[in-house]
């Protein structure tokens, strides 16, 4: 009997994504090495085995790509070798947590006030199935990865209120406008670490998970949740769990739970659920039967209820066929969207463009997505943080290498090919503009250099290439590669994008930049209202590489005051006076959040700047303030 197109999608589909589950490592973002030849893998040239995947680094890490970012190397700057690997930026080791005196009502930036705690207290649901004593894992200390990985220490948080963190996490609405911002805060949710005081385990995993989905980290938004035992779930935990195997298009995720979802809460989506996991245990009959009742009672949009059936349909025995019509749908939501991927069904390319941004961070990684789908989100997810430019790549010559790949995304991995492999370097170089030209969406821009960053770092030095320098040095630090960044230092124009982007992100400066050279800048500056300057003088205020004489003269040309005394000022830098990193690390993320850079003022980036230097991310620090020239 052949099987429906819609249901072997869906089962390979949950198989697919099981078996994936580790490959989207929480340290992903940071491409530490550069691919091994200058053909990627997929674009005709056989590939040599890749070396093995050094640890993770603290820092700009973390992006959603198949391996994890290697420590930054932190040596000299070498001449660039087309056969060796591209270094990464250097790092240094978080500092363990010391006690603070932060009071809980602190608010986040951009939030008045933080509301109050509305999480139910902890009960135990009907428990499924039973654990032995010895498989049962404590909600004493719950995350994803240790130290040894590039996660934070784990006694971050012990010293901090946990009902005051939870309260932070769930005021993150986001996005956060920063790609590196979002690294470093995605590996402060995932590490591995204890409890903090005065809120339930439960509640905690629940808000890190949540905010992990607003962040469009699917894979690691499963593995939090996975981290606590479902016995030991909560209503949060529950609807939490929900949308995150949703968002992995993953409904065979929810018969563990659906039990006690349902005992918590009386959504219809659980009943819905009930009738798809019947269905997925070959108990049809029920399954339809519960379908049946729920269409009679219309307690759910009637898009909802098909998706819910045609799931049904898809399991055992299953003999339904339902189509799906969007005509009278107005919004994407975590239901719709996990369920039409489960069985086949592709949203409309509108619903992606009027909803959330993480809705394209969760597509782009969806394997059952189209090819030509996947790429269209990843210039947002690369944008946001989710993707490295190595998983960019691997797209591009997945792409390149189908022979169904529509002919204008062909023609961009073409240019790819040819940005990295053609002998003729001017070629290569009209490759990588058109490629950064192809849009004037800045999700889009940002993306593209995310894409030939490594491509980028291989370009020999000369001054002969004008702007376009300041573009090849964007595009390297996009990547986090400053060492090979640095090698342009002296053949950049003084005054210009590439030198102020490396007047931050040496890891080695000699002395402190100048009054007459911030100058020379801001009259190149043609950034609305000098927003570059400002960020800027920020930048390096916060690095300390500007005297406070100049630092204030500058300050006064430019109309900007640097110290703020906000609420969430005065905690970052309480934070980080306490040397408490992890903690700097969601204030960081709490106060960058934006559709773009023009909603970061100076006086944001220079307290982000100078907390995250002060607790040792000098490393994320330094990419931070440099994203900002580049998208500012």
């Amino acid at each position: 009997m052949q099987i429906p197109r819609y249901k072997s999608l869906l089962f390979c589909g949950l198989a697919f994504a099981a078996l994936t589950v580790p490959a989207y490592s929480a340290l992903q973002g940071q491409d530490g090495d550069a691919p091994e030849s200058l053909l990627p893998p997929g674009f005709g040239d056989p590939a040599p085995a890749p070396a093995p995947a050094p640890a993770p680094a603290p820092t700009p890490a973390p992006s959603q790509s198949p391996s994890p970012a290697p420590l930054p190397s932190t040596g000299p700057v070498a001449p660039v070798n087309p056969a060796a690997p591209v270094p990464a930026p250097s790092i240094a080791d978080a500092p363990e947590s010391t006690p603070t005196d932060l009071p809980s009502s602190v608010p986040v930036a951009g939030v008045e006030e933080l509301p109050e705690d509305t999480s139910e207290e902890f009960t135990s649901a009907r428990v499924v199935y039973d654990l032995p004593a010895r498989a049962q894992r404590s909600l004493d200390q719950i995350g994803i990865i240790g130290i040894d990985q590039g996660g934070f220490p784990n006694d971050s948080f012990v010293n901090t209120d946990g009902q005051y963190l939870t309260k932070l996490l769930n005021n993150i609405d986001g996005p956060i406008l920063s790609r590196w911002g979002s690294i470093l805060l995605r590996r402060a949710l995932v590490s591995d670490v204890q409890t903090p005081g005065g809120v339930n385990g439960a509640d905690w995993a629940a808000a890190r998970a949540a905010l992990l989905l607003k962040m469009g980290e699917t894979a690691n938004a499963r593995m939090m949740v996975q981290s606590v035992d479902t016995r030991n779930f909560n209503d949060r935990l529950y609807r939490v769990a929900m949308d995150t195997y949703l968002a992995n298009a993953d409904p065979s995720g929810l018969c563990p739970i659906v039990a006690g979802g349902s005992e918590t809460s009386d959504d219809v989506k659980w009943d819905m659920s009930r009738a798809i996991c019947s269905s997925f245990s070959g108990e049809q009959s029920a399954a339809t039967s519960r379908i049946d009742r729920l269409n009679r009672q219309e307690k759910a949009p009637q898009i909802d209820l098909l998706l819910a059936e045609k799931a049904v349909g898809a399991g055992v025995n299953g003999r339904r066929a339902v189509t799906i019509k969007w005509d009278d749908v107005n919004e994407l939501t975590p239901w719709r969207y996990g369920l039409a991927l489960a069985t086949g069904v592709q949203p409309p390319i509108e619903f992606f463009n009027n909803a959330d941004p993480k809705y394209r961070a969760w597509q782009a990684i969806a394997p059952m997505s189209p090819i030509e789908e996947r790429i269209a989100s990843a210039d947002v997810a690369a944008a946001m943080g989710v993707l490295s430019s190595r998983t960019m790549i691997d797209l591009y010559s997945a792409a390149y290498a189908s022979g169904e790949t529509a002919d204008n995304v062909r023609a961009q991995a073409a240019l790819l090919r040819n940005a990295y492999a053609n002998q003729d370097m001017a070629v290569r170089l009209d490759s990588m503009t058109s490629l950064w030209d192809r849009s004037t969406d800045s999700n889009t821009v940002y993306a593209m250099l995310v894409l030939t960053s490594h491509a980028a770092a291989r370009f020999p030095v000369s001054s002969d290439y004008g702007e376009e320098s300041s573009r090849l040095i964007a595009s390297m630090l996009s990547a986090g590669l400053d060492r090979n960044a640095m090698r342009w230092s002296d053949s950049v124009e003084s005054g210009s994008d590439g030198w102020a982007m490396l007047a931050i992100a040496n890891p080695e400066p000699a002395g402190a930049e100048g009054y007459d050279a911030l100058d020379d800048y801001y009259d190149n500056d043609y950034s609305e209202e000098s927003r570059k300057s400002g960020f800027l003088l920020a930048a390096l205020a916060g690095l300390e590489r500007i005297s406070g004489e100049d630092r204030d003269s500058f300050a006064e040309k430019l109309e900007i005051k640097l110290e703020s005394t906000s609420r969430w000022a005065r905690a970052v830098t309480r934070a980080a006076d306490a040397g408490e990193a992890a903690h700097v690390a969601l204030l960081a993320g709490a106060g960058m959040q934006g559709a773009d850079w023009s909603k970061m003022s100076a006086a944001h980036l220079y307290h982000i700047v100078r907390a995250l230097n002060k607790v040792g991310l000098n490393a994320e620090a330094r990419m931070i303030a440099t994203e900002a020239i580049a998208r500012g």
